[in-house]
């Protein structure tokens, strides 16, 4: 079965492709074997070719869906998803061309979180080389106020890690710290409070920092 249907995916109609996509997205929400079948059968691949071939804003958004729902699984499949080319095209295709669709940006948000939580700390590393933490910082700016949400909860977990003031510093080298100070305010007190965590994460990995260069 999903063999046939990702060989689908392989077609000149982009009407039968669309009809194609939400199967494969409800089989990506499955179980972890779910997923490893569909991962098996050179989905990502499939999904690579067939951005390619169509190139618009309704195949990046499933692309988007499924990637986000994979990247919900083993580090292994995490993994995978790392080592494929399908992230850089999602940032590359939102900084150059659909850096205005909200429902793609929301959708690319809930990769990083995905990954963030389910995956290694070279999984980070990998995603930072990517050049996540910039498009999140301009992600950010947004009047939305879920994928302001979701931003924060991506500065949120990698302030966590602070015995790497590398990743740290790529937020505050596009000018991430500013935009989450001026949240500390927000009328949605939950983007406010997470705002604040934040910032006290960012101010402590600071000053260990410090520490460290003092006693070196």
């Amino acid at each position: 079965m999903y063999p046939a249907l990702i060989k689908l995916l392989h077609n000149e109609s982009l009407r039968i492709t669309i009809s194609v996509f939400p199967i494969l997205s409800n089989i990506s929400k499955g179980e972890q074997r779910h997923k490893q079948f569909l991962l098996n059968n050179k989905i990502l691949d499939e999904l690579e070719k067939t951005f390619h071939r169509y190139n618009n804003q309704v195949v990046l958004s499933y692309v988007s869906l499924i990637i986000s729902n994979l990247a919900n699984g083993t580090e292994a499949q995490i993994g995978e998803i790392i080592d494929s080319k399908l992230l850089t095209l999602i940032i590359e295709n939102i900084q150059e061309k659909y850096g205005k669709i909200d429902a793609i940006k929301k959708e690319f948000t809930v990769i990083v979180l995905n990954i963030l939580e389910n995956g290694t700390f070279q999984h980070i590393a990998n995603l930072i080389e990517k050049g996540v933490i910039e498009l999140i910082c301009q992600v950010i700016q947004t009047i939305d106020q879920q994928i302001i949400y979701n931003c924060l909860q991506i500065f949120y977990i990698i302030t966590k890690l602070n015995e790497n003031y590398y990743i740290v510093n790529q937020i505050e080298k596009y000018r991430g710290f500013e935009i989450v100070n001026e949240l500390t305010n927000h009328k949605n007190t939950l983007i406010g409070t997470l705002s604040q965590k934040i910032l006290q994460n960012f101010n402590k990995c600071l000053n260990e920092q410090i520490k460290q260069d003092i006693e070196h």
